[in-house]
């Protein structure tokens, strides 16, 4: 009966070893699995930081108008890029200026004037409008006429420059623009051509008060406008 009863006490001391061991074995990580874990996390940690890192680059060249390839986008390039037809007159801003609109009953042309300026007599024939300042320093002439001679933008532009010393010229594809001196006057002209009608705006003032009209010419020039250019 002792006999037994040793090999019983024997039995439940094994079966608590091996029990408790395998209870150590279950809740406690070797040390190489911990190793991978955190060599996982960190990975996982560095990925993360390197894809954020590269979509706010590509939002940052984005929102500056940067393609992908460092270039400025097209819409900056055209931007930059695009012809102007201003005078070279580099007068002061007429932005204090306010302005008024024309547009003509007959050809259809329009262009914005000072509203201070004289509106001169109408031609019986309608074909354009006269303006001037109170003294006539500056004088503001838009008309159209039927182009009866078949007038190129190449033949206008020369016509413009015969008669004048040209400080700009410029043209594109239905309109050309000479500026230059006529006397102690400096004259802008601009013409759009089209195959049944032409449109011309002629402003002229005096060389000594080119800062004072410089800009208003620039705003009279951008404004213009013509009718049917077919």
């Amino acid at each position: 009966m002792k006999s037994n009863y040793k090999w019983l006490v024997a039995g439940v001391a094994m079966s608590l070893f091996v029990a408790t061991g395998c209870g150590e074995q279950a809740v406690t990580p070797s040390a190489s699995t911990t190793a991978k874990t955190s060599a996982n996390a960190t990975s996982s940690v560095t990925n993360d930081t390197t894809n954020t890192s590269g979509d706010n680059a590509s939002n940052a060249a984005a929102s500056n108008g940067v393609n992908g390839t460092g270039q400025t986008s097209n819409a900056d390039q055209n931007a930059t890029t695009s012809s102007s037809d201003n005078t070279t007159s580099s007068g002061s801003s007429s932005s204090s200026v306010d302005y008024v609109s024309y547009t003509n009953p007959r050809f259809g042309f329009s262009l914005s004037v000072p509203a201070a300026y004289q509106k001169g007599q109408t031609p019986a024939d309608g074909d354009g409008q006269g303006w001037s300042t109170n003294n006539n320093s500056m004088t503001v002439r838009a008309f159209a006429q039927y182009n009866v001679e078949h007038t190129t933008v190449k033949s206008m532009a020369a016509s413009l420059t015969a008669n004048e010393q040209v400080t700009y010229q410029q043209s594109g594809s239905n309109w050309c623009v000479v500026s230059g001196y006529q006397g102690s006057n400096i004259v802008y002209q601009k013409v759009y051509v089209g195959r049944t009608n032409l449109y011309e705006l002629q402003i002229q003032y005096p060389k000594s008060e080119q800062s004072q009209y410089g800009g208003v010419t620039s705003a009279i020039a951008n404004s213009f406008q013509p009718g049917s250019l077919t």
